[in-house]
């Protein structure tokens, strides 16, 4: 067990008492000439980490951190400065919230990190992964997610390799649909006896192993949870990417327009968004409010304002008449301020179905992998929305 962190297991217990024992120091530098990452200078003195050359020459590699509770208050802008890309946040667990998740993730966000999520599986049958899948979309949408996100699977619950698997491909294909990039994570060990790889599909993996780097094609590597990171009390998790996993990209945004759109959501719809700060969680949450509104006033959708954007919600958008350079009013407002905040807009919003409305549609849609037609197709405001 991990104190403070996350049980990985007697196997994995066993290697880490191996690793306080042998007391290999690693090297630094570069291997081959091969492009290596910076050397971790900050190990405890009574720790070393067997793993450590290894991560440090894999080619390209990308360091980032995962985190939950159990690391208290942390020092995002000292973490940030340092050679950490990525922060991977646990969100949930069984039906259960991390109750650093949202503090986490927003702060990790501010202080420019990219920013994933994961969900520690306790499910035993297809009822509660629908529950628990569920839960956690209710998490991720509370926070900007900038990385994948990923299904941690630790135990097999009392399921066939065949049984888990299935179940586990659907918890992450219910997440999927919800636009989310889905991964799965665990150690070698348990993947190679209890997982079937072939009924994976598409799911890339976060593998675990602190004794060797794995051999599983594997996207993320988790060589050690005995990292130290300024910023953060205490042991974390250390994680090697193999190439760039983003999943959108950081947005400047003009703070004029920005201050504008907000004094605007706050006067039409009461949205109370502050002054001071851009929140886009927040700004999501009252631009589909404010959708949900109009909805109801223009077309009378009968939506309840929740700010999360449902099914009901896109059937009733679906419905809206956009005509280039005819329509103008609040959804195409409110259309333009997510193509704004996305930085596919950059004019003033004015509300017009226009030229620089389609443009910027035709751009959002090539980012997101669409069929670029600049119209607001179903796909496109799902996507745009949500």
């Amino acid at each position: 067990m991990n104190i403070g962190v996350r049980t990985r297991g007697k196997a994995f217990a066993t290697s880490l008492v191996m690793l306080m024992l042998i007391g290999v120091f690693v090297g630094a530098g570069t291997t081959g000439g091969k492009p290596t990452l910076p050397k971790s200078n900050s190990l405890p003195a009574a720790v070393t980490i067997k793993t450590q050359t290894a991560a440090d020459n894999v080619p390209g590699g990308i360091r980032g951190i995962d985190v939950s509770e159990y690391q208290g208050n942390i020092s995002w802008s000292k973490v940030a400065a340092q050679d950490v890309k990525f922060a991977v946040c646990r969100a949930s667990y069984g039906e259960k919230a991390d109750k650093y998740f949202v503090t986490n993730a927003k702060a990790a966000h501010e202080n420019g990190l990219l920013v994933g999520a994961y969900h520690y599986m306790k499910f035993t049958d297809e009822a509660g992964m629908k529950k628990e899948a569920d839960f956690f979309i209710q998490q991720l949408k509370k926070v900007e997610i900038t990385y994948p996100v990923f299904l941690d699977v630790e135990a097999n619950r009392g399921m066939t390799r065949n049984k888990l698997t299935e179940m586990c491909v659907s918890f992450m294909d219910r997440v999927k649909e919800q636009g989310y990039t889905v991964m799965f994570y665990s150690y070698s060990n348990f993947i190679r006896d209890h997982i079937n790889r072939s009924g994976m599909g598409e799911y890339q993996l976060w593998v675990a192993n602190y004794m060797e780097e794995p051999n599983l094609g594997q996207k993320l590597w988790q060589h050690t949870s005995y990292g130290t990171v300024s910023g953060v009390s205490g042991r974390v998790d250390i994680n090697i990417a193999y190439e760039d996993l983003a999943t959108s990209k950081r947005v400047r945004v003009n703070r004029e327009i920005s201050n504008s759109i907000k004094a605007t959501l706050n006067e039409r719809h009461g949205s109370a968004l502050p002054e001071e700060g851009l929140d886009m969680g927040l700004m999501k949450e009252a631009v589909v409010s404010a959708l949900q509104s109009e909805l109801n006033r223009q077309m009378q959708a009968g939506l309840a304002i929740t700010g999360i954007m449902d099914a009901e919600t896109l059937n009733s958008l679906e419905q809206v008449p956009f005509k280039q350079n005819e329509t103008k009013g609040n959804m195409t407002y409110l259309m333009q301020v997510m193509l704004f905040y996305n930085g596919n807009y950059t004019q003033a919003i004015s509300g017009a179905f226009d030229d620089h409305t389609v443009a910027a549609l035709q751009s959002f849609q090539r980012n997101q992998g669409l069929t670029v037609t600049g119209a607001p197709d179903r796909d496109s405001l799902w996507y745009l929305f949500r």
